[in-house]
């Protein structure tokens, strides 16, 4: 999965299989510190290759906080947990949604998603199946507008309320998480 918006500075990465933990810690935030400096990075893909611990930097990333030349560095990393988040809740709908099945990526949570729910309209929340790109609903989620709550791994949750059946167009909010 890749993340729906990026940080301004440019300043991502790519995790190992055990920090994206199969699409989990997409979007989290992890702390890294190098020779040069420290920056906060958003976790956007996986890194199918890289080790525990390896991290696998954009280039702005990179270069702030080592010689991009090198190559490979020795890097400290922790993961943040509520991290400044500049903007609200943001949702993808997955192309090939339909009232009949839905995908749906969410960013700008902050800390790693525990679970997504969705209700058309003021219907009941129905749970969505974690995937390693996002989230999916497999059986008749409605035409919307659809109410979305989003629950971080700390046990926060948050409800955006309009979402549309538009796929592939970003759906910012204010909604906000912490």
């Amino acid at each position: 999965m890749h993340a729906l918006t990026f940080p301004a500075n440019g300043y991502t990465a790519a995790a190992g299989p055990a920090l994206f933990d199969e699409g989990r810690g997409c979007g989290s935030w992890v702390e890294v510190t190098g020779a040069r400096g420290t920056v906060l990075v958003k976790i956007d893909n996986l890194c199918p290759e890289c080790d525990a611990g390896h991290l696998d930097l954009s280039t702005e990333a990179f270069a702030a906080v080592d010689d991009p030349a090198k190559g490979v560095v020795l890097i400290v990393s922790r993961v943040v947990r509520d991290p400044p988040v500049a903007d609200g809740l943001a949702f993808k709908v997955k192309d090939g949604s339909s009232p009949w099945w839905l995908g749906l990526h969410v960013d700008n949570v902050g800390n790693a998603v525990a679970s997504v729910e969705v209700a058309d309209g003021e219907g009941p929340f129905r749970p969505l199946t974690r995937q390693s790109w996002g989230w999916t609903l497999e059986s008749s989620p409605g035409a919307g507008p659809y109410r979305v709550r989003v629950t971080d791994v700390h046990g926060r949750s948050a409800v955006a309320d309009g979402l549309t059946l538009s796929p592939g167009v970003l759906q910012p909010t204010t909604v906000r998480l912490y």
